[in-house]
């Protein structure tokens, strides 16, 4: 199960460049399937988180059995006024405005057989995506993001971590990323002020949980940062929203008597 887990993740981007899937290690002995959407300001984040984790379930599911459920979930957006469709779906625990979408399991799971396992297969697809992946090599920058988008979930990143992930020294790393125009430094903050926007547009998460969530050493860091990005604070950007929520409501108009 873990090698399953594991080609699916190293291989998503395949089929889906704006927004990476990890595995990472949980309090407990549980592990979270965590996906996130890194490209900048895309619409309708929300509803894709919650279609990316419910896939994610179908395909554990698929690994595991039909009856197989997750210990929790996790979805990083406002809890919406009918929760019955994720309660059915999931058959589990279902936590809102939390710091990152993911399917929570123990982690056990990943010493599960897949049942009809084929080898042959398996070296059949990985050669095609060997094939996929060469008629279209990915650029430093795009690795680059990939490897933060990642760390952002479980660790502070850091130019040498990223380094080391790629399999390149930390120099080699910055001399082809400028060869690129960009930076460690400068990827990283467009991944943070991603990751604010739709922490703090689609969730209620308190602007603290949403800095350290973004490995801000203090909130304060995270304002003048978020400032810098946007000119608002994180609290004056969460009013302006509500503000724009309301003339929306207003210019619609009173809804219709059927």
């Amino acid at each position: 199960m873990h090698t399953a887990l594991r080609l699916f993740i190293a291989h998503l981007h395949l089929h889906d460049r704006g927004g990476v899937a990890t595995l990472s290690a949980r309090a407990a002995g549980d592990v979270g399937l965590s996906y996130l959407v890194h490209h900048p300001d895309t619409p309708g984040a929300a509803q894709i988180l919650d279609a990316s984790i419910a896939i994610a379930c179908s395909l554990m599911r698929r690994l595991c059995g039909s009856e197989w459920t997750p210990s929790a979930v996790t979805l990083s957006h406002a809890r919406p006024q009918n929760i019955g469709p994720y309660r059915s779906y999931f058959r589990a625990p279902v936590t809102f405005d939390a710091p990152h979408s993911a399917l929570v399991f123990p982690a056990s799971c990943l010493d599960q057989t897949v049942a009809g396992a084929d080898p042959a297969a398996r070296t059949h697809l990985l050669a095609l995506a060997a094939e996929l992946d060469a008629a279209r090599p990915a650029t430093v920058t795009e690795l680059t993001v990939r490897a933060l988008s990642r760390m952002v979930i479980a660790m502070p990143p850091s130019s040498d971590r990223v380094a080391e992930v790629l399999g390149i020294k930390p120099r080699r790393l910055r001399e082809r990323l400028e060869a690129d125009g960009s930076s460690v430094k400068e990827l990283l903050e467009d991944l943070r002020r991603e990751l604010a926007r739709q922490l703090l547009e689609e969730s209620r998460m308190p602007i603290g949980d949403v800095a350290a969530t973004l490995h801000y050493s203090r909130p304060g860091a995270f304002s003048r940062a978020f400032k810098g990005w946007t000119g608002k604070t994180p609290r004056q950007w969460r009013k302006s929203l509500g503000r724009r929520a309301r003339a929306a409501g207003a210019a619609d108009g009173p809804p219709s008597e059927s």
